[in-house]
């Protein structure tokens, strides 16, 4: 291996480029895994396909979901009719995305090196069974990147001017994860508690309004033109409460089942342990707090729904390692991460030949 110290921001950018193909292969793996539609991906054809013959969502055929995938779906019928492929690869591209902009949230908290935990927890994570790395077109796929974008956005502002206008953005980008799944909601809920926690009730209530209403009008603008092709908002609000979910006993909601989360309970607790004493990473804890929150709320257990706490749960990963390791030299700790990030890549490659051989 080439010496770190000699050159650190080319070895950074060598890192960069080796996960970011990583993560590349092993969404494109989950895009190329299934030739057909898989169950909630048909359901969701169908019903683009029946707007495109004239009958809008949740006007013939409910679904719980807001619009947003329908939108994917009817864009894709147009592009690539009765392909499931297409849909994918745009949930890959944004993924893509995500992955930067988790690698990119900490930049006020970390140097870019340790920074680079951060975007291999993102990768690890979304290569493992827990969040169902097969299924490369669910709703989550489509909504977590932006939610990392939404809280990238916020971090990006560099004052007091432009806080305001870094909020609406911020806003606008929690709102398309809404867009895809309403559960979306609690990230925005700990995205606004971000400015209160940083400026104080006085001051930040504005910056949280702001990111609000942004996202409510990027929702309202997303259904509206349902509405106005004949759907009512009986049969909106209708289709999207919880009375449609697949939960059959309500006395579910909040359940939490210790068999599903048991493989999470100690990276949450190093987590914990490691940045609950850092008030600068209180807004990362309290977003994955939130997302944590949205697994559970209908008491249901799907791989796929633990896509939502990829972006909380590799930033605040990345950080409490980044903590962890601090006193190792940035060499120790590249040579570390290399090391780590190949072994895990090697396992995954054999464990996708495996399954593709069953």
């Amino acid at each position: 291996m080439l010496d770190y110290d000699s050159s650190p921001r080319r070895h950074i950018n060598i890192a960069i480029i080796y996960l970011m193909l990583g993560l590349t292969a092993i969404l494109l793996a989950s895009v190329f895994a299934s030739p057909d539609f898989l169950g909630d991906e048909r359901y969701w054809n169908k019903i683009a396909w029946l707007w495109a013959q004239g009958h809008p969502p949740y006007s013939v055929i409910g679904d719980n979901k807001l619009p947003g995938i329908f939108y994917m779906h009817l864009f894709s019928n147009w592009v690539l009719p009765g392909n499931p492929f297409f849909p994918r690869l745009i949930a890959v591209l944004l993924q893509l995305g995500g992955a930067l902009a988790v690698y990119g949230i900490t930049w006020r908290i970390l140097d870019p090196r340790e920074r680079l935990w951060c975007l291999a927890a993102y990768v690890a994570i979304i290569g493992t069974p827990s969040t169902d790395v097969g299924n490369g077109g669910t709703t989550e796929a489509f909504m977590h990147p932006f939610s990392a974008l939404a809280f990238l956005l916020y971090s990006l502002r560099r004052g007091e001017k432009e806080d305001l206008r870094a909020s609406a953005f911020a806003g606008l980008a929690m709102g398309m994860a809404i867009c895809f799944r309403q559960s979306a909601a609690t990230s925005l809920l700990a995205l606004m508690c971000w400015p209160l926690l940083e400026h104080g009730l006085r001051r930040g209530w504005k910056e949280s309004l702001a990111m609000l209403g942004a996202a409510s009008v990027i929702n309202g603008l997303i259904v509206l033109p349902i509405l106005m092709q004949g759907t009512t908002i009986a049969q909106f609000l209708d289709a999207i409460s919880t009375k449609t979910s697949v939960v059959p006993d309500s006395g579910r909601v909040l359940f939490v089942n210790w068999y599903v989360w048991q493989e999470w309970v100690l990276p949450l607790a190093f987590i914990g342990f490691m940045l609950c004493r850092r008030r600068e990473t209180w807004p990362f804890l309290l977003w994955l707090a939130a997302d944590c929150l949205a697994v559970n709320v209908t008491g249901n257990y799907f791989s796929h729904q633990f896509k939502q706490m990829v972006p909380s749960f590799a930033v605040c990963a990345g950080l409490a390692v980044a903590s962890a390791f601090r006193e190792k030299s940035p060499s120790t700790q590249y040579r570390m991460l290399m090391v780590l990030v190949t072994l895990f890549f090697i396992l995954d490659a054999v464990l996708t030949v495996l399954n593709l051989n069953r």
